[in-house]
């Protein structure tokens, strides 16, 4: 019950990450703002990364339970208020609301299936949270779709509270735990620090290219206020006893592997959800339904991989695990290399298929590493960590390769006299029947080269994920799981002289 509880609140904020975007051309059909679009997105994802490692720190301190009901509270009242919006700007104020509780949710979700659960139990365990988030990513547009046309898009928020409340009863009754009373001071000024500067890298890389132009004064600006805050919030963790951010987590070796694994596959991640949707409708001709359905093959694969990856990770340890599944995911960049115009629609899904099941076989893994080196009061920091590093990657991989990507696209049409905008016109199955043969072979042509530009780019970062999981440290998991320290004997023991006889 307690693991039902956990994968139903974990499955509502996955579905709010892919039901929102089915609702949007409806909401701003009905309250305008289409200037604004973007926005509904990245503030619920700016909000839920940023506060991650704070969540963690407070987990550690307060326990799993107050702060995983906190967040999931704070997370269903941002979901009844994005359901009674008014207007976009409070819609974007409301997915705030709801990214801050969602911020809790899953870190805190993954740190109590740590608590809970043996090392054996957790890789028997581990895909079905991975399960989850693909009957999300699947259920997710059709589920939006219908309440939409049926009901209201109102209702695609609404839905949130009634499901939550039930599973976070389910969670109360079921999940048992005891706090060692520990007197510690909670770096509220570290938090500060770490959040502002978090905060403008998030918004730099959410939105360079877009609605923030490249090399533009506004970027660079967030850019080195960025850089100033972090550098600021590294120097006063190392004058406070206990710090929101202990950046000595970072300097074990296995840790700090496993958090540039986990970056790298998340920059990975973000080149399939956003690029390969494009290959499909615009190099090969395909409809929306065929964009959407290329990456259908995750769904399954990706936890098929967790399940044989906890399984391979207890015979041959975390790095023989961790470097199989990095070099699927690289053979499987490199089916997406060889890709172009001829290639057939199975093509596409089978080397989704093969990423996905690499990402499977080696993400999971490595948030179990982190959470196995760490002891209880450390495990809730350290998986907000994990899972903070990842959510990076899909931003920095989002924004690198999104620019590459216009440079590729745009470049190569300007310089042989096309209109850049034709490229929009690709993208869509009848507006393009109208187009000249000989433009729209150009402009697919481009296309295909600023594709295939990303898909290379993503090949060496998948080749980089290689390199970094041979750095993990070598042996059985059971070898590098933390281990209280023995108490030592205290010396003056042997100097204590005999109590008296009473007479």
């Amino acid at each position: 019950m307690l693991l039902v509880a956990l994968v139903a609140c974990t499955f509502l904020t996955a579905l709010d990450v892919f039901v929102v975007g089915t609702a949007m051309p409806t909401i701003v059909a009905q309250m305008g703002g289409v200037a604004l679009y973007a926005w509904v997105f990245s503030s619920y994802l700016l909000a839920s990364t940023v506060t991650m490692p704070i969540y963690g720190r407070l987990a550690d301190i307060y326990g799993r339970k107050p702060v995983f009901t906190a967040g999931t509270l704070l997370f269903l009242f941002g979901s009844a208020l994005c359901g009674l919006a008014q207007d976009m700007p409070q819609l974007i104020a409301f997915r705030v609301v709801q990214g801050l509780g969602a911020g809790a949710v899953f870190p805190v979700t993954l740190t109590i299936v740590g608590d809970q659960f043996s090392l054996e139990k957790r890789a028997r365990i581990v895909g079905l949270f991975s399960a989850t988030w693909g009957v999300a990513g699947i259920a997710g547009p059709l589920v939006g779709g219908l309440i939409t046309d049926h009901l209201s898009w109102r209702w695609i928020f609404l839905v949130n509270v009634p499901v939550g409340a039930v599973a976070l009863a389910m969670l109360w009754s079921q999940l048992k735990e005891r706090v060692a009373r520990r007197h510690r001071r909670i770096d509220w000024i570290g938090a500060l620090i770490l959040t502002g500067g978090l905060t403008a890298l998030m918004v730099a890389l959410l939105h360079a290219g877009t609605t923030l132009p490249n090399v533009s004064p506004a970027l660079v600006g967030l850019f080195i206020a960025a850089l100033a805050l972090l550098a600021l919030a590294g120097w006063h963790a190392h004058r406070v006893p206990d710090p929101i951010l202990p950046l000595d987590l970072l300097g074990r070796r296995l840790i700090l592997v496993a958090s540039l694994g986990v970056f790298l596959g998340g920059a990975v991640n973000s080149a399939i959800g956003i690029f390969v949707p494009v290959f499909a409708q615009g190099v090969l001709g395909g409809t929306a339904t065929m964009a959407g359905a290329v990456l259908i093959p995750t769904s399954f694969s990706w936890p098929l991989g967790s399940i044989l990856g906890g399984r391979l990770m207890l015979r041959l340890g975390y790095r023989r695990a961790v470097l199989l599944g990095m070099s699927v995911i690289a053979a499987g960049s490199s089916l997406l290399v060889a890709l172009d115009q001829r290639s057939s629609f199975w093509t596409v899904l089978a080397a989704v298929g093969v990423i996905g099941l690499g990402m499977g076989l080696s993400m999971a893994n490595l948030t179990i590493a982190v959470q196995n080196a760490v002891p209880w009061e450390q495990r809730g920091v350290a998986t907000s960590i994990n899972q903070f590093f990842r959510s990076i990657g899909q931003a920095i991989g989002v924004a690198m390769l999104g620019a590459v990507f216009s440079v590729r696209m745009f470049g190569e049409p300007r310089a042989g006299g096309q209109d850049p905008e034709l490229a929009n016109i690709v993208l869509d199955p009848i507006a393009r029947q109208a187009l000249d043969p000989a433009v729209l072979a150009t402009i697919r042509d481009s296309l295909d080269g600023a594709v295939q530009s990303v898909f290379a780019i993503t090949l060496l970062i998948a080749l980089a994920g290689i390199a970094v999981a041979s750095q993990l440290p070598g042996g059985s998991a059971a070898e590098h799981q933390w281990k209280a320290p023995a108490k030592a004997r205290d010396p003056r023991r042997f100097l204590r002289k005999p109590a008296r006889r009473r007479s």
